[in-house]
């Protein structure tokens, strides 16, 4: 993984996770990670984040804002070191407050709860 992808990813966790438990910002890397090496998602960290529709901060631009703090980095670190909080088959997950979109909640199998996101198979 370039430093550009791995800045990625310590971006994106903590746009999405920036209030969450550390538990909650390693299930976001986990999720990212996960569709990475799956089949079904695009191959790279940069496609991964910005497929059309698929995270909240970059579609309204806090994406672009987010500096990764110090908890942030460290999950993400800890997740490409094989910690998990979500097993590999976790693709998704919303914040069931925030969302304006409840197809995944709808239509996919519920995994985990931490935090204020749902994560979902």
């Amino acid at each position: 993984m370039s430093d550009k992808e791995l800045h990625l990813l310590q971006k994106i966790v903590m746009a999405e996770a920036e209030g969450e438990p550390y538990e909650g910002k390693v299930a976001v890397a986990n999720v990212v990670l996960n569709r990475l090496r799956s089949a079904n998602f695009p191959d790279t960290i940069y496609k991964v984040i910005y497929q059309k529709s698929q995270f909240s901060p970059v579609a309204n631009g806090r994406m672009k804002r987010v500096v990764p703090n110090e908890d942030s980095i460290k999950a993400v670190n800890a997740a490409l070191n094989g910690k998990k909080e979500v097993a590999d088959d976790t693709y998704y997950f919303l914040s069931l407050t925030l969302a304006d979109d409840l197809t995944v909640a709808r239509s996919q199998k519920k995994v985990k709860t931490i935090g204020h996101h749902t994560f979902y198979k």
